[in-house]
């Protein structure tokens, strides 16, 4: 069930991505940017942890009912209608669906909001817009309300587990984060389990500077760059909107995971498919070929890792010799 969730998330994404473009992406075919996107995110070695453990299947809902809540607020065109009414509702349990899958489904509505940004012809009319994002964040507000039931958000609150970072530590350190989840995203070896962050300390650190420099930057570039390349900007947005909620700007019990990034992921595949696109088709097909051929071996590789929890444990210990577990 989780490799049927996930391909129907890349299969999703293929379908967002290949509407959007049809219209914003003339330079080649939109189904060919779509495919190319889909494929980088479905193989990426990154997301093995979270598609092949049961309890990690809450990472992959949350993305596909986000998509799907893009893709159903995009047909809300027809103001006040029956069809407009129906439409709505089901924009309404996708948000729903999206934010009780996980909590990282806060970010629906600043991601709908942002493609209504970079691509005009999504935008339903006004009145709509401004119902279909109060809609979201009242659902957002109401579940937050009725689960959390005064009790502690993740680690935050609640006692030290030894490992969450903890004020003003997580503060430090949440730039830091974004710089080995991007290298993670790029160079996916070693793959770990159980990853063991070194807290940063202090606003001088170098490592809270670089962080800190990556994130504005990639922040600045995605409101500069909306209106000349849409797709750059709804990509580097994408990325940063995903990895906000796990930050630990917010305490996480566990500050940092690969199954978090399942999200993320899809906004890098975006981003490069957009680049990728655009060489000509002999370099094309090399690029593609070489990057997916890797992908897989190093998924087929990590799965291998998986076959038992003495082999799992034992790579975990190589990898990460202080690891908690």
């Amino acid at each position: 069930t989780n490799l049927l969730f996930h391909l129907a998330t890349v299969l999703l994404l293929f379908n967002l991505v290949g509407q959007l473009a049809k219209k914003t992406f003339p330079e080649r075919a939109p189904r060919l940017f779509a495919f190319t996107t889909a494929l980088l995110f479905g193989t990426h070695p990154l997301l093995t942890e979270a598609v092949r453990l049961p309890s990690f299947r809450p990472d992959i809902l949350f993305m596909f009912f986000t998509l799907l809540h893009l893709r159903t607020a995009w047909t809300v065109i027809e103001q006040y209608s029956w069809h407009w009414l129906v439409r709505m509702f089901a924009c309404g349990l996708t948000m729903l669906a999206a934010i009780t899958s996980k909590e990282t489904g806060v970010i629906a509505p600043a991601l709908l909001a942002w493609m209504w940004v970079c691509f005009p012809t999504t935008r339903p009319p006004r009145g709509t817009m401004t119902i279909l994002l109060s809609m979201d964040v009242l659902l957002i507000l109401g579940v937050a309300f009725l689960s959390l039931g005064g009790d502690p958000l993740q680690a935050a609150g609640g006692s030290w587990n030894g490992v969450s970072l903890q004020p003003p530590t997580n503060y430090f350190t949440a730039p830091w984060l974004w710089v080995k989840s991007l290298g993670l995203l790029f160079w996916p070896d070693p793959l770990v389990v159980d990853r063991v962050v070194t807290p940063v300390t202090s606003a001088g650190s170098l490592r809270f500077l670089s962080g800190l420099g990556l994130g504005l930057g990639a922040a600045g570039t995605a409101l500069f760059l909306f209106k000349k390349f849409p797709w750059v900007s709804f990509s580097l947005a994408w990325m940063l909107l995903v990895f906000l909620p796990v930050s630990n700007l917010v305490p996480l019990i566990n500050p940092m995971a690969e199954r978090y990034l399942y999200g993320v992921v899809a906004g890098a595949s975006l981003l490069c498919a957009f680049f990728i696109v655009k060489t000509p088709v002999n370099t094309y097909r090399a690029i593609v070929g070489v990057l997916v051929t890797l992908c897989i071996l190093c998924s087929f590789w990590r799965l291998g890792t998986w076959k038992d929890d003495a082999t799992l444990w034992n790579q975990t210990l190589r990898d990460e010799p202080v690891s908690y577990t």
